[in-house]
């Protein structure tokens, strides 16, 4: 029951009923219980009841299975106690590439990009070849804090240990190059790889649209649709997102339709928020109104939010105060929802109190 749990996103039963059985029932966990409830605690970042459970297993003698220590040292990276987590991959006598993939993955995760590298080298001179997973998580890391330098040490590690590159790893590279602002090094990326799939592309795809080139990425769709590829919901995602730095409404409208009715993707919650974003930059702020109503979305407070973001760009102060009553509808607690009101009647120079 408690693997059940965990593997359906139920880490809190999961750790309850473990505790349950421990504490209560006295019944002896075994390593599969072991594993299946250290998972929950790092999903959620438990690491209170993540110690516990550490304890626990301690005391009972399987710290020493490596299955089990990788599981602790997972754990503890998830729950952001990088410390820990080194501390007990170190006493880890078995490493395999798996170990050590694992704890440069927390560090990267974690934002400690200089000490994955630290580890990157200790792997090198154990004489333990990396593979691609060995990087992916470190150039993501370097993407997402703009480390270039560290993201160019790390293509340059590539090339001289002549890792194999797969359209996983190039991917990872295009995107880092591209969140730190080199187009050219990501354009090179991809051109230098053969093997163009709908992975390599979407990612392309992204990048461009982040840097404003539209053109190209419809270039790009209409290349994967010449080579009977087909486009998924995040490649449709970076089109819209092309679009919307770009102003293009009616295409990004267009191409919105055509997803499930041409290449039989069905929109998801995010599509939905980038056309509403769109039309609500364009300042066709009765359209995003109306499509909101009509999304097949239950709470969508997230578009909301963008139109009433829209509506203190166009000074729409009745349109933004009706959004605000929604948020508030859906989450009366949030207090950033009444700074929003605030800020939308003080932009219109208003003196206002808002009565709600």
């Amino acid at each position: 029951m408690i693997s059940a749990y965990q593997e359906h996103g139920q880490s809190n039963k999961a750790i309850q009923l473990y505790f349950q059985m421990v504490d209560e029932e006295e019944v002896a966990p075994n390593n599969i219980t072991f594993i299946s409830v250290l998972g929950a605690c790092g999903n959620i970042a438990s690491l209170d009841d993540g110690k516990l459970v550490h304890k626990t297993l301690t005391e009972n003698g399987f710290e020493s299975d490596t299955i089990i220590a990788r599981a602790v040292v997972h754990m503890y990276g998830k729950c952001g106690d990088v410390n820990s987590a080194y501390s007990l991959f170190a006493k880890i006598q078995k490493r395999n590439i798996i170990t050590w993939n694992a704890i440069i993955s927390i560090y990267a995760q974690n934002g400690h990009i200089h000490d994955a590298i630290v580890v990157l080298k200790q792997m090198q001179e154990r004489k333990v070849k990396p593979n691609s997973l060995t990087f992916i998580a470190i150039l993501d890391a370097c993407g997402e804090s703009v480390a270039l330098d560290e993201g160019q040490w790390i293509h340059a590690f590539i090339v001289d240990a002549d890792i194999e590159l797969n359209s996983s790893l190039v991917s990872t590279l295009i995107n880092m190059y591209g969140k730190c602002g080199l187009l050219e090094n990501a354009w090179k990326m991809y051109e230098s790889f053969s093997e163009k799939n709908e992975v390599l592309m979407t990612t392309f795809m992204a990048v461009l649209a982040k840097h404003g080139h539209a053109d190209s990425v419809f270039h790009l769709l209409f290349i994967m649709h010449d080579r009977g590829l087909k486009p998924n919901h995040v490649t449709f995602i970076n089109i819209l997102t092309a679009c919307n730095y770009d102003g293009l409404v009616k295409v990004a409208y267009q191409l919105f339709v055509s997803m499930y009715n041409e290449y039989e993707v069905m929109p998801f919650e995010d599509h939905y928020i980038c056309l509403v974003d769109i039309l609500g930059r364009a300042g066709l702020l009765d359209q995003a109104e109306h499509f909101i109503n009509i999304m097949p979305i239950q709470t969508p407070w997230l578009s909301l939010l963008h139109l009433v973001g829209a509506c203190r760009q166009h000074m729409d102060i009745e349109r933004g105060h009706r959004m605000v009553i929604q948020l508030l509808e859906i989450d009366s607690v949030n207090s950033s929802h009444y700074v929003i009101m605030s800020n939308i009647y003080a932009l219109a120079n208003q003196d206002f109190l808002c009565k709600i």
